[in-house]
């Protein structure tokens, strides 16, 4: 085994390794995704059924809305995390990813490109793992900014039950 073979190995498994993290990503995300949609949607029911309304809380009114606005966000942070991004590579006449394909336009265009990237596979993979460790470190920082606007919204509900009679 050549020591271009043996980067190339190294290369496949962190790429498998990011796009595994990815999907790991992606399914924390959509747990978290349904568990606050779950609780926002019983807060919505009541306020809907008109069985109860943020005005009984008085002066700790500003507090549920504060929740509101914090829970909405961490929502719109899971969801951004779960939305699918267009993978392309960083060098438009390689061919690393469907989006390049799709790109390219043409059967003889994307001919040419996979020759191209045939010739230097480590630099193809090395491209795909930069943008796939890209994508991942996105997802897991909009996954944490999430969890706690999740947990300030929580913080804020809570002390408006504490100070707004307990009825929330």
């Amino acid at each position: 085994m050549t020591r271009s073979d043996s980067a190339a190995e190294h290369a496949l498994r962190l790429l498998t390794e990011a796009r595994e993290e990815a999907g790991r990503a992606d399914l924390k995300a959509s747990i978290l995704l349904a568990a606050s949609g779950v609780a926002i949607s019983a807060l919505l029911g009541a306020l809907i059924a008109g069985s109860w309304t943020p005005a009984r809380l008085e002066g700790a009114a500003f507090l549920w809305w504060a929740a509101g606005v914090l829970g909405a966000a961490s929502v719109a942070t899971f969801v951004a995390a779960i939305y699918p991004r267009e993978l392309r590579s960083r060098n438009p006449n390689r061919i690393a990813f469907f989006g390049d394909a799709a790109a390219l336009g043409s059967v003889e265009r994307i001919g040419v490109a996979v020759e191209i990237a045939a010739r230097d596979h480590l630099a193809l993979l090395s491209d795909q793992i930069l943008v796939m460790a890209r994508i991942v470190t996105l997802k897991y920082r909009l996954i944490k900014a999430g969890i706690w606007l999740l947990a300030c919204a929580i913080l804020c509900w809570s002390a408006t039950a504490i100070f707004g009679g307990g009825a929330v």
